[in-house]
């Protein structure tokens, strides 16, 4: 049996198919584009204050800024257990360097934001020491929050002692005394 002499493909087919290879690499490289544009850098800065233990002051290029801790939410000041939210925020990070990961502004002007010192999430180990709710509302597919927060449950440390914390956003819509 004689096979079929081999062809190479037209030019047409050739055409197509360079197009199509460069409409791919385009559309990836959009889409590699907008996640690494989306999650802007980190900034160094050093935190002068601290108001709670959410919000903080920081020295960013000179700048005070200040920052809403993003996907947590600690006690009120007026609030059981405030003062030692924020002590226990103060202690983390007053007067130390720390690295802004920006989650953009909230509605109050505040930036939000994952503090990190040396590598480590402050927002995280705020709800690990018990001084701290994983906000669900506004992190809800964050693992590394809700697993601190099971463990401090468990183990029942800082506000976790108490049989029934008071979560800050039933606090606040329930008014204050």
């Amino acid at each position: 049996m004689q096979q079929p002499p081999k062809t190479s493909p037209s030019l047409p087919t050739v055409r197509r198919r360079w197009w199509l290879a460069g409409v791919v690499a385009l559309v990836l490289a959009a889409v590699v584009g907008f996640f690494v544009l989306r999650s802007p850098p980190s900034q160094a800065a050093r935190v002068v204050a601290v108001a709670d233990g959410d919000t903080a002051t920081a020295l960013v290029a000179g700048e005070r800024v200040k920052i809403r801790l993003w996907g947590i939410d600690a006690p009120e000041s007026s609030q059981e257990h405030g003062g030692e939210a924020k002590a226990a925020l103060a202690e983390l990070v007053m007067g130390r360097e720390v690295e802004i990961d920006d989650r953009g502004d909230d509605k109050y002007g505040r930036r939000l934001a994952v503090l990190r010192v040396a590598g480590e999430s402050v927002n995280t180990r705020m709800v690990q020491l018990g001084w701290a709710w994983w906000y669900q509302r506004y992190a809800p597919r964050d693992r590394e929050l809700r697993a601190a927060e099971e463990a401090a449950r468990q183990g029942k440390v800082g506000l976790w002692a108490e049989a029934a914390p008071v979560a800050p956003w039933v606090f606040r819509h329930r008014g204050r005394p």
